[in-house]
């Protein structure tokens, strides 16, 4: 579990204060392919004036992108169909506008991506799970106002 749960810390211990993190009205995809966490993002989220919509998988994830306009997209790493690693690097290609936050509560056994390869494929920011609800906010202030590392600047 993630937000809402005291994994998350929003139980009472680590509620965020909203007057502290500023995030505006960003338009977020959550992809994730465990429901809770999912909808428990994307509750957090909404709680704070941004919309969140969510996919499940890669697949899903360039579904929604073809069909609105997001600002942010937050992406497990290790989920079936399309894990996170080809869902980033498949939105720097198509969107390279779209900023990325990598998350994971690593793979099983140890095998599969790691936020270090999402850094290195392009991922603006990483989190590890569990998440923090101040600290992903934090995050998303912190990179909303900058440009991509993925998007090419021409002088």
């Amino acid at each position: 579990m993630i937000l809402g749960s005291t994994s998350f810390r929003s139980g009472g211990r680590e509620k965020p204060k909203r007057d502290r993190v500023l995030v505006g009205q960003l338009k977020v995809l959550v992809v994730d392919d465990d429901a809770v966490v999912n909808k428990s993002i994307r509750d957090t989220l909404e709680s704070y004036g941004m919309s969140a919509t969510a996919a499940f998988d890669g697949v899903e994830a360039l579904a929604c992108l073809r069909a609105s306009v997001v600002d942010l997209v937050i992406c497990d790493l290790v989920m079936p169909v399309m894990d996170g690693l080809e869902t980033i690097g498949e939105i720097q290609a198509a969107y390279p506008e779209i900023k990325i936050i990598a998350i994971s509560g690593g793979s099983p056994r140890g095998k599969g991506p790691s936020l270090d390869d999402a850094s290195a494929a392009g991922a603006d920011a990483v989190m590890a799970k569990p998440l923090s609800a101040r600290k992903l906010l934090r995050l998303i202030e912190d990179i909303r106002d900058q440009p991509s590392r993925h998007t090419c600047l021409l002088a």
